[in-house]
């Protein structure tokens, strides 16, 4: 289940945190250890996360998808499910660079064997 206490709403600042956190740490519990470098850059959005003043979560949006592409039925639960709320409290308008565009889990299996090693 998806809980966000998002209560305090003349406080966005503190709803992006929470959000925000809330979606890494989720993500984080539900990925495989097989994807390395999806937790690699998790780990680096989450020690960003901490400094984050921007209110803008575009540039986290290449781990939402890669998420998606794992084709993982949590992984992809959990990332539209934050991708919508991201964009509902309008912490996200698509507007940002995808640095994913050329990381493509199906089509890089050789480039990149631990995000498709075998269950």
């Amino acid at each position: 289940s998806f809980e966000i206490n998002m209560e305090n709403k003349s406080d966005p600042p503190a709803q992006y945190q929470e959000l925000m956190k809330t979606s890494f740490d989720k993500i984080n519990k539900q990925l495989p250890k097989k994807y390395k470098q999806i937790k690699t850059m998790l780990t680096s959005f989450i020690e960003k996360l901490k400094t984050d003043k921007e209110l803008n979560a575009n540039k986290y949006f290449g781990l939402y998808k890669l998420c998606i592409e794992t084709k993982d039925p949590k992984l992809i639960e959990t990332s539209i499910y934050y991708l919508h709320k991201l964009i509902s409290y309008g912490f996200m308008d698509g507007k940002c660079p995808d640095f994913t565009a050329n990381l493509h889990l199906e089509e890089n299996k050789n480039e990149y064997p631990e995000i498709h090693a075998s269950n």
